[in-house]
């Protein structure tokens, strides 16, 4: 599965870094942060809170890390 992830910033190949992907991992390419809403299987902008994950914090900030741990990256 790692294999089929991209940077949600740069779209480079996220094939190279160890899963989970930690809160502090960034892309070896353009150094965005990776455990972001954009990068989620959950993030959907068209729901409420931008997550499909009810019972997920409220992250103001998609394109930050946090701290969720319903984080889940998606190809």
């Amino acid at each position: 599965m790692n294999d089929d992830l991209v940077c949600w910033k740069c779209g480079a190949s996220l094939a190279d870094l160890p899963l989970p992907l930690g809160r502090l991992a960034e892309c070896l390419a353009c150094h965005g942060e990776l455990h972001v809403c954009r990068l989620c299987r959950h993030y959907d902008p068209a729901k409420a809170k931008q997550c499909r994950e009810p019972a997920a914090d409220d992250v103001k900030d998609k394109t930050r890390a946090n701290f969720c741990d319903w984080f889940q990256p998606r190809p």
